[in-house]
């Protein structure tokens, strides 16, 4: 109640108990207004890179993908999904690995990053990528479910033991 209260008390307070009415020069008028644009675009840009992100993921042409998980990255660089999605429709491979990897550059401590990129990778015909991501995964997090990449690293690892793949 109390953190409720105290502040249109204290803003109530402020209006009656003013002094009179003097004049606000030019400059402290634009400086004001130019802050309170930049926290507008502040906590708008975070918004909207977050809503452009999840428009990314639900998107249907490719460049329709991509165009915004771009925009969701200008305004909001730390957003990581724009990469995943970006990766998941790219037809080249190795520039999906590339959006992958800059994923978890960006955040090597977050294990979803680790896990999106093996995930990706075991569907290569690439155990050893695939293993190199879901090993940092499982390290990560090592109380995920099976089905939540731990399978998925242990096939990685059963194909790389037989000396068979080369990549």
């Amino acid at each position: 109640f109390v953190a409720v209260s105290v502040p249109a008390f204290l803003a109530a307070g402020a209006v009656v108990g003013r002094a009179e009415f003097r004049r606000v020069s030019a400059f402290s008028s634009a400086l004001s207004a130019g802050v309170a644009l930049l926290l507008f675009a502040v906590l708008l840009m975070p918004w909207l890179g977050e809503r452009w992100s999840n428009d990314a993921s639900i998107a249907s042409p490719p460049s329709r993908v991509i165009s915004l998980a771009k925009n969701a990255r200008s305004v909001d660089p730390l957003l990581i999904e724009p990469l995943w999605w970006q990766a998941d429709v790219q037809t080249d491979p190795g520039k999906a690995v590339a959006l992958f990897q800059e994923a978890v550059d960006q955040q090597p401590k977050n294990a979803q990053t680790w896990l999106a990129a093996g995930l990706y990778a075991a569907s290569l015909p690439c155990p050893r990528l695939a293993y190199f991501y879901l090993e940092r995964f499982t390290e990560l997090d090592p109380k995920a479910r099976p089905s939540q990449g731990a399978d998925a690293y242990r096939e990685a690892l059963r194909q790389v033991n037989t000396g068979k793949p080369r990549c």
